[in-house]
């Protein structure tokens, strides 16, 4: 499996296309994209983890329903 210096080193170095790249890696076109043109590895990531609701006060009561 190659990592990301391999990948940037095929593209910059050896001038190969992305879409060659991802053949001969086994990647995704778009995983080969990201590789090259991201700088900064330590950036958070642009999605964050969400919190389910566990209260169901927000939702309308029905009276007319029962339980049995």
């Amino acid at each position: 499996m190659a990592n990301t210096n391999d990948i940037r080193s095929k593209f910059f170095d050896e001038g190969k296309s992305l879409s060659r790249i991802a053949r001969e890696t086994g990647h995704d076109r778009k995983t080969i994209r990201k590789y090259i043109t991201k700088e900064d590895w330590n950036e958070d990531p642009r999605y964050l983890s969400r919190k389910m609701s566990t209260n169901l006060s927000h939702l309308p009561m029905n009276q007319t329903f029962c339980f049995m």
